[in-house]
């Protein structure tokens, strides 16, 4: 066997199948189930980036095309090589899980990517910017509440105006070194009507009665609170006109 085996970015399927896939259907590089395959006039099957990557390094080492199992040198200018059509429709067809731990789904192979597409518990990017990965199913709630980076409407919208403010508050830790820090930074609703802005119906609720901004064993953990004083920094948008 070639020392070129193995491969730093596999291109195979690299997915949690319900059954252990046969030998026949793996790559002989990077040993998953064949992404793409295909077959050398050898019989060996490649996942077609793994051996694509494997002809990129012999040829950086000015060496010929060959099977990295048997070394048999192959021309890629005649059909040494070619799409293996008949294993990738029976590897498409192989069941496999949800990527996501807590979503029950299995299906075929074939219909994962449109299952992910919808599935609830899938991790997406959100719309807003702000750099977090949210599952589907609490994207709502993040944008609406949570985001830092999600526009509010003016709270005179109702009188015309069509200005959207954003109001941040940022707690402040008042460590020394500032890369220690760990500000607490939520949103807030403008609105005098929003329950953000109620009496507090629980003694975790701090900052105007701010759902959830910090409990007492988060302010007391930190340097939230020094010299009994607080630190909260307010960013909002200029007033509407």
């Amino acid at each position: 066997m070639a020392e070129t085996l193995g491969n730093e970015n596999p291109t195979g399927y690299d997915e949690d199948f319900l059954e252990r896939v046969e030998e026949d259907y793996l790559c002989e590089i990077c040993h998953l189930p064949l992404g793409d395959p295909l077959q050398a006039k050898c019989g060996h099957r490649f996942c077609k980036g793994c051996l694509e990557e494997h002809f990129r390094r012999l040829e950086n080492d000015g060496q010929p095309s060959t099977c990295p199992v048997d070394r048999d040198v192959l021309d890629r200018d005649k059909p040494d090589v070619f799409a293996d059509k008949a294993v990738e429709r029976q590897i498409l067809f192989f069941a496999v899980k949800c990527p996501c731990d807590d979503c029950q789904w299995t299906g075929e192979l074939r219909n994962q990517r449109d299952h992910i597409g919808t599935c609830l518990k899938y991790p997406v990017t959100c719309p807003n910017s702000c750099g977090l990965s949210i599952p589907r199913e609490l994207m709502l709630s993040h944008t609406r509440d949570e985001c830092p980076h999600t526009m509010i409407s003016c709270p005179y919208v109702m009188m015309g105006c069509e200005t959207k403010k954003k109001v941040q508050l940022t707690l402040i830790d008042q460590q020394e070194d500032e890369d220690e820090r760990e500000n607490v930074i939520k949103l807030i609703n403008p609105e005098r009507s929003s329950a953000h802005f109620a009496r507090p119906k629980e003694k975790e609720n701090l900052a105007c009665g701010f759902p959830k901004f910090i409990t007492h064993e988060k302010l007391n953990s930190r340097k939230y609170l020094l010299n009994d004083s607080l630190l909260i920094q307010v960013e909002i948008q200029e007033p509407c006109k």
